[in-house]
Formats: structure tokens, sequence, C-alpha cells
């Protein structure tokens, strides 16, 4: 059996109505997440989890929306993540980032597998500062040639590299040496449901804006948010030319802005700065939309724009959608849009980056991530020439619309559209399962926080296992266990104990009834623990201990003569 396994935390999927700020990783994830349920050849699918809650209602719409039958599709705890990769029972893990618990999972794998189980994460943003600290950790414990992070783009893959590169060479001037990476770092982009992005309602888009059915529609789908993506306000300037040539040639333009607010008054502000422009009767904004409105938005338009300036963007999925969608593009060359998006689907926008980014490197670290973002989107100039130049130009060509929006509706049916891409995905973990990895059964992970030996003299006494809480010493095993009265009193008015719910993976019911049993029947410690493991030996061993421990402390059961 072939089992997917993921590492949902909270934020790596798209929240539940009403449950916070949408973010594109959250949706990029959800929908690769979709797409392997509908296009890979896996029999089963892992989600494992600190808490339920965190992914359970996701679960629950897939279920419910019949994209994926009950029985393929689980939820366990983190906690039961070491015996399932010591049991092969997993095909292959995958963490929703590159960094952070991407690492963990890898090093986790290298102490408990028996065999090669590749690990595989995804790029997004790349931006943030503290992503260095991870790749530093990256460094110290790499990933093994079995593992993967999956690089949604060239440009995304040489920033990879770049940060990489920059750790070693800052570190070796301090005479710090640090290996190269041996990891896989393939290019597979994100990609689209195309089917679902065509065919969409634009008329009933037209109407409910006010469209005339005669408008040239120049679409922007973006956050609206002076701090991530792109800045609106220059994208207003350029299109005063749009509006006075159309004037000219009585005939409307419309710009349609649709995004998310994300918090913040811009779009009031947007609206204020085209009535400046004279432009407010060529303007439509569409908030908050839900996304399957997002096919009738791609339907009403005649082409898509996006000038993107902002260097939290890596790959730009929207560009892809409005291809899906038969739509000729103006696009910022930047970032990701520099593979997607080549001369025959689009026009791309020269860039240019100005000012000294020294002291935004300097101050990175102290800076709040929401102005960082601002600080470097603004540092960087999208030529507005050139961008009311390609505007103009898609404007008054309709023919080279067509064209274009043909070639990019071929362009994501062939490179973009989840049907083709997923096998792709699945013949590289395919690869990745040959290749070698080296296992660490006895390491101990470089960065843990070593509770016993940093907190060890915290408490007065260990009352089972000494200085170092590991394992019982051999003079303790012996020690002989009996029910207080309190738990006599328990097992006789067969009440059972309040366990807190995150402990239920390690405090079974199955294990605390015979937990129990051994104590009111009187029994050694090592024959305590014994009979535990016997119970279930696919358990860890810990869990014995641990419910001997918590038994202790809730006067449950007490060392004979203590």
């Amino acid at each position: 059996m072939r089992t997917f396994a993921t590492l949902a935390t909270a934020g790596t999927f798209t929240p539940t109505v009403g449950g916070g700020v949408l973010v594109g990783r959250q949706v990029a994830n959800t929908d690769f997440i979709r797409a392997l349920f509908q296009y890979s050849s896996y029999d089963r699918f892992e989600f494992f989890v600190g808490e339920k809650g965190e992914v359970q209602p996701l679960i629950d719409r897939f279920v419910g929306s019949g994209l994926i039958a009950a029985n393929r599709l689980s939820v366990r705890n983190n906690l039961e993540l070491p015996r399932a990769i010591a049991a092969a029972e997993l095909s292959v893990i995958h963490f929703g980032a590159h960094i952070d618990r991407f690492l963990d999972l890898c090093w986790l794998r290298n102490k408990y597998a028996k065999q090669t189980l590749p690990v595989t994460g995804q790029i997004h943003s790349l931006s943030y500062p503290r992503g260095q600290n991870d790749n530093l950790r990256a460094l110290l414990m790499p990933p093994s040639p079995c593992d993967a992070i999956l690089c949604s783009s060239e440009v995304g893959k040489r920033v990879v590299e770049e940060s990489f590169q920059s750790l070693r060479d800052s570190l070796g001037l301090r005479g710090v040496t640090l290996p190269e990476l041996t990891c896989q770092m393939p290019v597979l982009p994100l990609g689209v449901d195309a089917e679902r992005l065509s065919g969409g309602n634009g008329a009933g888009i037209r109407s409910e804006l006010n469209i005339p059915a005669e408008a040239v529609v120049s679409l922007c789908l973006a956050r609206f948010s002076e701090y991530d993506k792109l800045d609106l306000f220059p994208l207003l300037q350029a299109y005063r030319a749009v509006a006075e040539r159309a004037r000219q040639e009585n005939r409307p333009a419309i710009l349609l802005l649709a995004g998310a607010r994300q918090g913040t008054k811009t779009p009031e502000m947007v609206q204020l700065w085209a009535r400046l422009c004279g432009i407010e009767d060529n303007l439509r904004l569409c908030l908050d939309f839900p996304e399957e409105r997002k096919a009738d938005l791609l339907a009403a338009a005649d082409l898509f724009v996006s000038p993107i300036d902002n260097a939290q963007e890596t790959f730009g999925i929207t560009a892809i959608e409005a291809m899906a969608a038969g739509l000729p593009l103006v696009v910022a060359d930047y970032n990701g849009y520099r593979d997607s998006v080549p001369d025959d689907v689009g026009l791309r926008v020269p860039t240019h980056w100005h000012g000294d980014l020294d002291q935004l490197s300097d101050l990175g670290p102290i800076l709040y991530e929401r102005p960082l973002h601002l600080l470097l989107g603004q540092s960087v100039e999208v030529d507005l020439r050139a961008l009311e130049t390609a505007l103009l130009r898609l404007h008054a060509e309709p023919s080279l619309r067509a064209r274009m929006g043909k070639a990019a509706a071929e362009r994501a049916r062939e490179q973009y559209d989840w049907k083709q891409l997923i096998p792709r995905y699945e013949g590289l973990w395919d690869e990745l399962s040959a290749l070698p990895f080296d296992p660490a059964p006895d390491a101990r992970h470089p960065l843990s926080l070593d509770f016993a030996r940093v907190f060890g003299h915290y408490p007065t006494f260990n009352h089972l296992t000494g200085e170092r809480a590991t394992s019982a010493s051999a003079e303790q095993s012996e020690q002989e266990l009996v029910a207080t009265d309190f738990g006599r009193f328990l097992a006789s008015a067969q009440v059972p104990y309040p366990v807190f719910p995150d402990l239920g993976e390690i405090l079974t019911p199955g294990a605390l009834a015979l937990g129990q049993q051994l104590v009111q029947q009187g029994c050694s410690v090592q024959q305590f623990l014994s009979a535990i493991r016997a119970a279930d030996p696919e358990r860890s061993h810990w869990h014995a201990d641990y419910l001997l421990g918590w038994m202790r402390k809730h006067d449950l059961v007490q060392v004979r003569g203590k």
C-alpha cells in the first residue's frame, strides 16, 4: 500500500470560514493536496497533526464534497509519527514549507526509519530574514540525498541556493566550514485546475459590476494591502494613459481590481486615488470574493495585468490562473514570471531595484515583517512608461490578445495543469525512494532542548528514573507498586479519571485499564512496564514510563513503603 503523509501544522492550509486572513501559501498547499486526491495513485493519505482541530474541518470538507473517500484519508497525532516511520507505513512525507519542520522531519526519519523514506518540502515566500536561521539548521543537520526542496521556479531555486551560499561564505570568514547540501532541488511548478478556471460566467460579473459588454477589461488579482505582493497605485497611474486613449476613441476601458481586503483601508485609498487620477469611472473593485467566483472574474476580463514589485512573491499563481482562462498577460519582469510568462503569452515590463539595501539587510531581523516587505517593495520600480505601452498595445490590438490568449491557454494545460504535474511529482518521489539515506538511530537532534539535562536540577528528586529521565534503574525496577486508597476507590466506583485530550494518544483507555488492573493486583515497576509494553508492542516504550509517572502524579499508584 502506497501512503502519502503530510505534517499539517496550524496555518498550513486554508482556514475555515471566518478562520482568518487568506494567505497564498495556504491556498497553494490546499490546492496541491486536492490535486493529489484527484490525480495521484496513492492508496492512502495520512495527516499528522498536533491537534485535530487544526485540520479536521478541512478533512471534513474534502470528504463531504466527495473529493476523496473517507476510508482513504485519516488524521493521526504527531506522537504516532515515529512508530509509523519505523513500521514503514509511509511512502513519502511532505511538508508545506522547505524550512522549519521539514528539517525536523528529515532528522526524525533518520532516527527511526529502517529503509529509505523521502521527505520533501515546498518553497513559498523566501524573503523572511528568519528563514536564514532555518537555512543554517539545514547546513548543521543536512537533509539526505533522498530528500528534496521542491522549487516552484528557476528564480526561486536560485534564491534558495544563494541563501545557503551566503551563509557558507559569511561563516567561512569566521573560520567555520559548512557542508554543501546533498538533497535534491528539482524545479516543479505549482499547478492549477485549468478546466475549473475556464468557462466562467463573465457576463454575469460584468452585469453585476456595471461593465459595458463592449468594454476592454484589464483584470488584476491581488491583495488589497500596501505590505504584500504589489503596489496598486503605480498601476492606477499607468492606467491613466489607457483611459485617456479609450475616451479619445469613444470605447470603454475598465480596470478591475479583485482580491482580499487583508484588514487595511487600501480599497478606500485606491478609490480616492483613482478619483484624483481622473479614472474613477474606469475602476471597478471586487473585494473578498469567494473562490468559486474566480473563474467568473477571469471570464469577465480581456487581459490580465500584474506589475508585481515585492520580493515576497516567488511564483505567481494568479498569472497561471489567467493563462488557464485564456487571457494574455502584462506582468512585471520579476520573480517567477520570468519562468512562466514567455513572449508568446504576454508582455513583461522591465523592473529596477534602487537604493542601498544594506540597511534593510541589517535591520531585517528586528523589523516587523509587514513593514520590512513594504520597504522592500517600495525599493523596486516597475517601468511605468513600459507598463503604459504594454497596456495600450493589448487594448489596441484584439488580434494580438486573441493570439496570446490562445497560446496562454495551451501553455497552462500543457505545463501547469495538475493533471500533468501530479505524475511528475509522483515520479520524483519514486526516484527519491531509490536513493540512500544515512540512518542515525542513536543520534540526538543537534538543536533539541535536552529537558533532562537542562532542567534536571529543578525537582527535588525523580521518583522512578533518577537524575536522568531515561529509564528506570535496576534497583528502582524491583520496587513494588500498589494502588492508593484513591485508586481503589475509582476502581470500585468504575469512574474513569479525566484525561486531557492531548494526552489521549499516550493514555489510551486500554492502557489505563491495564495499568489500574496491574496495580490493583500488585506488581513491580518492571512487571508494570513490561506488561504495558507487551499489550501493544508497536507503541513506543516511553509511553509505558509516561503512563506510570502520570498514575503517580494523580495518586492512582504508589511505591510500597514510600
